[in-house]
């Protein structure tokens, strides 16, 4: 793989341990993190700061399936 690749890799393993660790006791749908990482990389966020509160604004909803978010 490619330097770049690796780090996209590595950003989404991030984003997703940090998901996972704050919301691990939620009834959230898992479907629910890896969409926001998706978007949130997507996005070109460089810093995590806010993460939590897209999360919660976009995806936190214990219905949650993928195509109802908010792309």
């Amino acid at each position: 793989m490619d330097t770049q690749t690796d780090a996209l890799y590595r950003k989404r393993a991030f984003i997703l341990k940090c998901l996972l660790t704050k919301y691990s006791k939620s009834t959230y749908p898992n479907a629910s993190f890896y969409k926001c990482a998706d978007e949130w990389i997507a996005r070109n966020e460089s810093y995590p700061g806010g993460l939590y509160r897209f999360y919660k604004d976009y995806y936190a909803k214990e219905d949650y399936q993928i195509g109802k978010g908010s792309t």
